[in-house]
């Protein structure tokens, strides 16, 4: 068996980066190490492992699905280390297969939100009050709808449904207007926040969709924003953004904005970069 090669035997992907994904959700890759006694599932392990040294690949990516966690124990075993969970159902571990030290990427080190400074075509401002929040402070005050990017989201993509998902309304991502870091925050990694300048076609009837998240949301009049900032009904954080906007409105706003400006397709990725317009 010590000589025998296996990789004939399996499903896998060599990435860009010289680094090898084996995933158990294939059939095939799961059936290869399952109905075997223990030391046979050791040597397979440890035989595969080998044959992907030889490729002179840099590490190799395994995926066990949940429903497979009998395999975690005989990999950790052989030297494989945990990194994420994809999806909640799928261990991604990681084998180095050079002999020096791993500079495989932890995995994300960010949490990314977004948050809708929009406003309509008469010149008003959406804002919410929130059901849960982090303190009792901030229980009753107003505030631009915000929320969590989902995997895969770019930021006009996540503040556009966020703000579908809470209100019911359709919005147009204009640019990025400003942004707030954050760390350390949960699990000691950082938060990046997006405020996202969006405009609002007037005549849509705001649809609070999730009861569960949202306990009011109304447009207001620069007027009504000032004298809220004024009644110190807003945060911190609100009441400066919104004290700079009025500053910049009608007319140099839109210079300040970060704009998509290009964008280029890199290994199935999309780059995207933002930039004012001058």
């Amino acid at each position: 068996m010590e000589n025998k090669e296996y990789l004939s035997d399996l499903k896998y992907k060599i990435d860009n980066y010289k680094c090898a994904k084996l995933d158990l959700n294939i059939e095939e890759n799961f059936n290869f190490f399952t109905n075997e006694s223990s030391e046979t599932t050791l040597s397979k392990i440890e035989s595969i492992t080998k044959e992907f040294k030889n490729k002179k690949l840099k590490a190799i990516w395994l995926v066990i699905p949940s429903n497979y966690s009998q395999l975690i124990h005989p990999f950790t075993t052989s030297g494989y280390k945990f990194h994420h969970i994809e999806d909640n159902t799928n261990l991604c571990m990681f084998y180095w297969l050079l002999n020096t030290p791993c500079n495989l990427p932890n995995y994300a080190s960010r949490f990314m939100g977004v948050g809708g400074l929009i406003i309509n075509d008469e010149g008003d401002f959406l804002l919410v009050k929130e059901k849960n929040t982090i303190s009792s402070q901030l229980a009753n005050l107003w505030k631009i709808p915000t929320g969590l990017a989902e995997n895969g989201e770019s930021i006009e993509q996540a503040v556009v449904r966020e703000v579908k998902e809470e209100t019911g309304l359709e919005i147009t991502f204009e640019g990025v207007y400003a942004f707030r870091e954050t760390y350390p925050y949960l699990f000691n990694c950082s938060d990046l926040f997006f405020v996202c300048f969006c405009k609002c076609r007037s005549g849509q009837e705001i649809n609070i969709v999730d009861g569960n998240e949202l306990k009011d949301c109304k447009w207001f009049t620069q007027k009504d924003i000032l004298d809220i900032i004024n009644e110190q009904k807003f945060s911190k954080f609100s009441s400066g953004l919104f004290t700079s906007v009025f500053n910049l409105l009608p007319d140099k706003l839109s210079s300040y904005l970060l704009r998509p400006a290009d964008s280029i397709n890199v290994m199935k990725s999309k780059f995207t970069f933002y930039s004012p317009k001058l």
